[in-house]
């Protein structure tokens, strides 16, 4: 029942979208940056915090909040890289993220379907699952898989 998996087709969009403005980008990064500095955010992971006080930031171990500065953050973006590849199964099926095209998926991860033989509507089961990874799989603007329905006959 094996079948040839076609290429991966994304989409490359016609035109570009911009939604905000230059003056609203920099009042969203400096409201981000705000929340960061002076809330911080709940991180429950002993490891992350000692990682992220290695790294400048405000750390509360007992609380486990983190706060990071706009200097930290951007430190740490300016080591990032740029632009990354998600590796395929193999690398044939690479999504090369530099590019200006658009790659689909699916998503969902749902705890019912509808029947492909009866049509009902009915809970999930592993078989589902393999199923619409199946079709999936076979769609060339499909570019990676996301569970669109969870096996509910399996913990």
């Amino acid at each position: 029942m094996f079948s040839e998996t076609p290429p991966i087709e994304p989409i490359a969009p016609a035109y570009h979208l911009r939604i905000l403005s230059d003056e609203q980008l920099e009042k969203f990064k400096s409201s981000a940056f705000q929340i960061l500095e002076k809330t911080g955010f709940h991180c429950p992971s002993e490891r992350a915090l000692k990682i992220y006080a290695e790294h400048g930031a405000q750390v509360d171990s007992k609380k486990q909040i983190v706060k990071l500065s706009s200097d930290v953050i951007l430190d740490a973006l300016a080591h990032a890289p740029r632009h990354y590849t998600m590796g395929g199964r193999s690398e044939a099926f690479d999504l090369d993220l530099s590019k200006p095209v658009t790659y689909e998926a699916t998503d969902g991860t749902g705890t019912k379907t509808i029947d492909y033989v009866t049509r009902e509507l009915r809970s999930s089961v592993k078989d589902d699952v393999a199923k619409s990874a199946r079709v999936s799989d076979y769609l060339p603007s499909i570019s990676f898989y996301w569970p669109m329905v969870s096996a509910q006959d399996h913990p």
